[in-house]
C-alpha cells in the first residue's frame, strides 16, 4: 500500500489559538475527497506523473497489443477486452477523511512497483509511473477551500 502522510502539528497549533470552529477540518476534508479521487483518476487517465508524461511502453508491450487488438477484431463480440496500462490500479484507489486529513491511497499489493518503478511479475522491469500524487491543481482547490474554512471561523 502506498500513502502520502503530512505532518499538520504546526498548523494544529496556530488553530488551538483560533478556537473550536477553526480546528474542525472534518468537514472540510470531507468535501476534498471527491475532487482527490477525481484528480488521481486522471493521473492515470492522462498518463502522467508529477515530473511529466510517463515512459513510452516498450516495444514487447505495443507488439502484445497489437497481437490482442487483432485478435479482438477477428473474434468480434465475443473478444476481450485488452488489458488497460496499470490494470485496476486507478480504480483500486480508496480516499479516506476525518478531521485531521484527507488521504488517498491504493489498496493493491502490487501498486508501489507501478508508482516507484523496479521489478514485477516473472521478473519484469517496469519503468516508474506515480499514478498517487496530489496535482498542483488539487493542491489550489485544497488551498482555497482551507482558506475558506478559516476565515468564516475567524
Amino acid at each position: 500500500m502506498i500513502k502520502a502522510t503530512v505532518d499538520l502539528t504546526e498548523v494544529d497549533r496556530g488553530f488551538a489559538a483560533l478556537g473550536a470552529a477553526a480546528r474542525n477540518l472534518g468537514p472540510v476534508f470531507t468535501d476534498l475527497k471527491k475532487p482527490l479521487r477525481l484528480d488521481q483518476r486522471q493521473h492515470a487517465q492522462r498518463r502522467e506523473g508529477p515530473e511529466g508524461a510517463w515512459p513510452a511502453k516498450s516495444p514487447v508491450t505495443l507488439e502484445r497489443e497489437a497481437r490482442s487488438k487483432a485478435r479482438a477484431k477477428k473474434l468480434g463480440k465475443k473478444a476481450r477486452r485488452s488489458r488497460r496500462l496499470l490494470g485496476r490500479l486507478p480504480g483500486a484507489i480508496t480516499v479516506k477523511a476525518d478531521g485531521h486529513r484527507v488521504l488517498a491511497f491504493s489498496k493493491a499489493r502490487w501498486s508501489r512497483v507501478h508508482q516507484d518503478g523496479g521489478r514485477g511479475g516473472r521478473g519484469a522491469r517496469i519503468p516508474a509511473r506515480p499514478f498517487l500524487w496530489a496535482s498542483k491543481k488539487m493542491l489550489l482547490l485544497a488551498k482555497v477551500r482551507l482558506k475558506r474554512h478559516l476565515t468564516e471561523a475567524w
